[in-house]
C-alpha cells in the first residue's frame, strides 16, 4: 500500500501535477489503489474469521447426536 501510493506521488510529481490538484488520470489511480486496499482488507478479515481461536460454537452444538 505505501509503495503505492509512493508511486502515485511519485508518477504525478514526474508529470508536472499540482499535488492538491491531481488531474484524472492521478484520481483514477488513486481510486485503483483505495480499492485494491479495501479488497485486501475485505479478504483478509474474511480468511482471520475462525481462526483467532475464539470458537463461539456452543457446547451442546459440539457434542455428537445420540
Amino acid at each position: 500500500m505505501y509503495a503505492a501510493v509512493l508511486t502515485l506521488l511519485t508518477w504525478q510529481a514526474l508529470r508536472g501535477q499540482p499535488l492538491v490538484h491531481p488531474d484524472g488520470a492521478t484520481l483514477g489511480a488513486a481510486g485503483l489503489i483505495a480499492l485494491a486496499a479495501a479488497l485486501g482488507t475485505t479478504t483478509a478479515l474474511r480468511l482471520s474469521v475462525g481462526r483467532s481461536g475464539d470458537d463461539r460454537t456452543p457446547e451442546r452444538a459440539k457434542q455428537p447426536v445420540r
